[in-house]
This record gives structure tokens, C-alpha cells and sequence, in this order.
């Protein structure tokens, strides 16, 4: 009986985080892809490329030619970057794209920490929506942006793949 009462305590912990991990991950994707649509046209892009360069301390050519390179919408780059933090190498990503894999398969097999991404990616969020918010409230802001653009040698033509165009809610 005590062996019954084992397995069943101990079913019910692999489902209970089977199912939490499950949770997790969707509130993963759901805060990703925010960022992924927030980057769907110029001037959204121009604010996610500014907050995740920020966040990433990369200047933003390097996250272009690298974004451009591996062909991720951003997003997906955003995750990409998360496993990066933990230990895993550009270049099995990489491969793993080549592949066929998504990045969401990628994650899986190195077992994310989808809590941490989708807090991360809740982060992330807020501060591309400050930035658009900034952006709009008036034109001195356009002015600082514009200005940054120059020194940055940041080209919004360059900025672009084709997986930023393929948004879907349902995703």
C-alpha cells in the first residue's frame, strides 16, 4: 500500500509540473510574440531594435548583421538570446534552424527556463512600450532618436527579415 501511495504522490507531481511547465511557456510565447508584432512596422522596429540592443548591450548594427545572419524575427532573437544566457551556443541554435527546428522546439531541447523567459519577455515589453510612448508624446523625442540613428550607424532599411512579416495571434 505504502508503494501505491508512492507512486500516486508521485504521479501527480510529474503532472502538476507537466502542466505548470506547460503554463509557462505559453505566457513565454504570448509575451514573445508581443515583441515580434510591436517590431511589424518601421517605427515599432526602430524601438524594439533600440530596447533590445539596450538590453542585450550590443550596439545595433551587430544585432541587425546577427538578426539578419540567422534570419530570426525578433522575438524568436529575443529567445534565442535567453538560451544564449544559459549556456548555449549561437551556433547549435543556429544549426538547429537550419534544421527545421523552431526556436520554440530549439528551447525545449535545452529545457528553458520558461518562467524566466516570459518574465524577461514581460520586461522587455514594458520598456519598447516606454520607448514607443516616448516616441509619441512629442518631438523633441523624435529628435533624440533621430539623432541616435547617425551615431549608431543604424540603417531601418537593413532591419528587416522575412519572418518579422509572418504575425499571426494565434501562433
Amino acid at each position: 500500500m505504502n508503494h501505491f501511495a508512492c507512486l500516486l504522490c508521485l504521479f501527480v507531481f510529474v503532472t502538476t509540473s507537466i502542466v505548470a511547465s506547460s503554463d509557462d511557456r505559453q505566457r513565454a510565447e504570448k509575451q514573445v510574440r508581443r515583441i515580434t508584432a510591436m517590431a511589424t512596422d518601421k517605427t515599432g522596429r526602430r524601438m524594439v531594435s533600440m530596447s533590445i540592443a539596450d538590453s542585450f548591450k550590443m550596439p545595433r548594427p551587430d544585432l541587425v548583421e546577427e538578426r539578419r545572419r540567422i534570419g530570426l524575427d525578433y522575438g524568436s532573437f529575443f529567445v534565442a538570446h535567453q538560451l544564449v544566457a544559459t549556456g548555449v551556443k549561437m551556433t547549435e541554435i543556429m544549426s538547429g534552424l537550419k534544421t527545421g527546428k523552431t526556436i520554440w522546439e530549439i528551447a525545449d531541447e535545452h529545457h528553458a527556463d520558461w518562467r524566466r523567459i516570459a518574465a524577461d519577455a514581460k520586461k522587455q515589453n514594458s520598456k519598447i512600450e516606454d520607448y514607443i510612448y516616448r516616441h509619441f508624446l512629442n518631438k523633441k523625442n523624435d529628435v533624440v532618436y533621430k539623432d541616435r540613428a547617425p551615431t549608431e550607424k543604424y540603417d531601418i532599411a537593413r532591419d528587416a527579415v522575412r519572418s518579422d512579416f509572418n504575425v499571426r495571434s494565434d501562433q
